[in-house]
């Protein structure tokens, strides 16, 4: 694939974090865009930049990974309309 795809991760338990940060690095026509343990600060950087893909944790304090991909307007939604819920925990830099 020679496209590169933005991809943002979101999950508020360190060790899911950088498992699933490191699966992101090994596939090549992946670029993280960035890291995040809440919701809302995903919500800012999503509104500031687009993503292909987002890796986000079902249970999160305060909102649910569904209710917040459910809650991104339209036109802030990863294009590709792909969501990927891991289970788990991390901490990670993009």
């Amino acid at each position: 694939m020679s496209q590169q795809l933005k991809a943002l991760v979101v999950d508020d338990e360190p060790l899911a974090q950088d498992l699933v940060v490191s699966y992101v690095r090994r596939v090549p026509f992946l670029t993280l865009v960035g890291c995040y343990s809440t919701a809302s600060e995903a919500a800012e950087v999503i509104n500031s930049e687009s993503v292909d893909v987002l890796f986000i944790d079902i249970q999160m304090p305060g909102i649910s990974g569904l209710s917040f991909s459910k809650s991104l307007p339209a036109d802030k939604r990863p294009k590709m309309g792909q969501r990927i819920f891991p289970v788990g925990g991390g901490s990670c830099q993009a």
